[in-house]
């Protein structure tokens, strides 16, 4: 979520306040992320509805074959 964060509010003294980390905590750990803002912007955008359609999808059906044969 921080990562997510970072690119949407801009701001990390304003992530770290929302999140409960120290500065030296979320550099530490996610300033080398780099998540790019369209990417955190459809991060906030998954709701049930949409899990559940793609769920549904080829996608996902893809996702567990390719995960299966790896086992």
């Amino acid at each position: 979520m921080v990562a997510h964060l970072r690119a949407v509010y801009r701001n990390d003294y304003d992530v770290v306040k929302d999140c409960g980390n120290s500065i030296r905590i979320l550099l530490k750990h996610y300033a080398d992320l780099h998540v790019p803002e369209s990417v955190s912007l459809e991060h906030w955008k998954i709701s049930p509805k949409k899990v559940e359609t793609y769920l549904k999808s080829d996608k996902w059906k893809n996702v567990v074959e390719t995960a299966a044969k790896a086992a």
